[in-house]
């Protein structure tokens, strides 16, 4: 039978290499674009697709630009707008083989939106935190209602600052968090964060791209490391 082609648009490292993977299992053929408007021209210019895909936040008003641009080369595709603020991975186990694409970007839609507000909660609770660090972790699944998460964001911040700190990480990430963070005392800090560390990488929710990059257990110190590391190739 002939494959469906799909164009997925979105702004976000990784999510199109994702949902390219689950995609291709089904019945369609998919391609991914960033949503750079010569990217998503080209796209469009080069061939027709059954459905695009657009995943749209603070740049809403090139979707409009591209829709419109879409159905006067294609009219008759079928052209979805996943409208959110900041969203998170994509989990094969929410697609039910007997719903539509249109139904099962829907429920994405709906997880998507609920760890936007989890995220907003956590800023109104925690301004201190920068909010381009708990954003970053938010993107790739971590979720902000355990105190784990405050933990990660603030330790995240000294080490991207000063890498030097993960060298003694014991006195000028623990025991500071700590005391920035009012817990006890530096073990309190470690035990938080080796549990998130376990709990997240164990979650259906947490992005793939962490498990292959960790496919074993990592160290509080290599874990956080890793974490700066993507957090400077994704340009926060």
């Amino acid at each position: 039978p002939v494959r469906k082609k799909l164009l997925i648009c979105n702004k976000t490292p990784g999510v199109g290499m994702v949902m390219k993977r689950f995609f291709n299992a089904t019945e369609y053929t998919v391609l991914n674009c960033t949503m750079h408007p010569t990217d998503v021209r080209n796209h469009l210019a080069k061939r027709e697709y059954d459905v695009v895909v657009f995943f749209a936040a603070d740049n809403r008003h090139d979707v409009m630009f591209f829709i419109r641009k879409l159905k006067e080369l294609h009219p008759d595709t079928e052209v979805i707008v996943v409208m959110l603020h900041r969203w998170e991975n994509y989990a094969e186990d929410y697609y039910d083989d007997g719903a539509s694409l249109c139904v099962w970007l829907q429920e994405i839609t709906m997880k998507l939106l609920s760890s936007f507000i989890r995220l907003l909660m956590f800023r109104r609770e925690h301004p201190d935190v920068d909010p381009y660090i708990s954003t970053f972790l938010a993107d790739h699944g971590f979720t902000g209602f355990h105190k784990g998460f405050y933990y990660l964001c603030t330790a995240l911040e000294m080490c991207l600052r000063e890498p030097e700190r993960l060298k003694q990480i014991v006195q000028q990430v623990y025991t500071e968090t700590a005391q920035k963070c009012g817990a006890s005392d530096y073990t309190a800090i470690e035990r938080s964060l080796r549990y998130y560390l376990d709990t997240m990488l164990s979650s259906p929710d947490i992005d793939p791209l962490l498990k292959i990059r960790f496919p074993q257990r990592p160290t509080l110190r290599k874990f956080i490391s890793g974490l700066c590391d993507l957090y400077r190739e994704c340009n926060y």
